[in-house]
C-alpha cells in the first residue's frame, strides 16, 4: 500500500491521520507497514483526504510514473466541465510559451 509515500510526499504525520481517522496511531502505523489492513470504509477515507483512489492507494492504479501532485492535477483535471478545461489548458499553453521565449531570450 502507498500510505506512507503519499502521506510524507503531503508533509503529514502519522498523528495527524491516525487522528483524523479517529483511530490510535498504532493502528494507522500498522497500515502503513503492511501489518494490518484498514477497513475499506476507512480506505475510502483515506483516498478522500489525499483525493486519490482507492485503486491508487492499493497500488491498482497505474500512474505511469506521475508525482501524487500530478495525479491529483490530472484527477482535478477530469472533474472540470469542457470548457473549464480548455481555460486550464490555455492557460498551461501561455506559461509554456512565457517560458520558452524567456529561454531563447537568454541566448
Amino acid at each position: 500500500m502507498k500510505l506512507k509515500k503519499i502521506r510524507k510526499e503531503k508533509n503529514i504525520t502519522q498523528t495527524e491521520m491516525a487522528n483524523y481517522l479517529k483511530i490510535s496511531l498504532g493502528t494507522y502505523s500498522n497500515y502503513e507497514n503492511g501489518l494490518t489492513q484498514p477497513p475499506f470504509k476507512t480506505l475510502i477515507q483515506i483516498a478522500d483526504y489525499f483525493n486519490v483512489s482507492t485503486d491508487y492507494l492499493l497500488g491498482r492504479d497505474f500512474q505511469g510514473g506521475l508525482s501524487t501532485d500530478e495525479y491529483e492535477l490530472i484527477s482535478m483535471y477530469r472533474q472540470l466541465i469542457q470548457p473549464e478545461q480548455k481555460r486550464v489548458l490555455g492557460f498551461l499553453e501561455f506559461e509554456t510559451s512565457l517560458k520558452e521565449n524567456l529561454k531563447e531570450n537568454k541566448k
